[in-house]
């Protein structure tokens, strides 16, 4: 989704949240009444609409929900196997437990029957911290 939106496309991630999910058709219903209003609705430069459906049968899910991103603690550590080839490789370890959950949290609305809908943006300068490393620099290259 983030490539296609820095190729001019608008631009949604939908995900369906569980691992061996029951209810699919969720997912694309969920799609399905986005897309049927998308053109009404004015999308940023780098955004993408990040799209979180709970895994349940479409007539349960109580709506849509703008929420923002939760937070987890780090994953788990890397899985060192072997492939067929006898390469050592790593795969990604386990995501972490979830450490925020609050109210407005993508989290919360799935654990409430929402489908989340987050506006995601593709700068992931941290502004707030410019004029402090800029400080810091300064010190480094004197």
């Amino acid at each position: 989704a983030m490539e296609g939106r820095f190729l001019g496309y608008t631009a949604i991630a939908i995900s369906l949240n569980a691992h061996t999910p029951d209810n699919i058709p969720s997912a694309v219903s969920a799609a399905t009444t986005l897309l049927k209003k998308l053109d009404s609705f004015y999308q940023q430069d780098n955004m993408v609409l990040n799209v979180n459906v709970p895994d349940l049968p479409w007539s349960k899910i109580r709506g849509f929900m703008i929420t923002r991103l939760g937070k987890r603690h780090k994953s788990k550590p890397a899985i060192r196997d072997t492939d067929p080839r006898g390469r050592e490789i790593f795969w990604i370890g386990p995501v972490g437990d979830i450490d925020d959950a609050g109210e407005g949290t993508d989290f919360h609305a799935l654990e409430q029957g929402y489908i989340s809908v987050t506006p995601l943006h593709s700068d992931l300068t941290h502004y707030q911290a410019l004029e402090t490393t800029g400080a810091w620099l300064e010190a480094v290259n004197q």
